[in-house]
């Protein structure tokens, strides 16, 4: 990861991945997700980068 990037969980992710109230079967999947690798967490919508130049911009 580089110093000047932000990752980030998306909408995605807190809607599937931190949820209250789980069943069992979907605490596995969960698990399963968080496994991943940042990589494969980013291009499946999990989470998301923005570099911090830009979020600066906007300011």
């Amino acid at each position: 990861m580089k110093t000047n990037t932000l990752v980030y969980y998306t909408g995605k992710a807190l809607r599937e991945l931190f949820i209250y109230s789980t069943s069992e079967e979907e605490k596995l999947s969960v698990s399963n997700v968080l496994e991943l690798s940042e990589k494969e967490l980013e291009e499946l919508g999990y989470i998301g980068k923005v570099k911090m130049s830009d979020i600066a911009s906007y300011t």
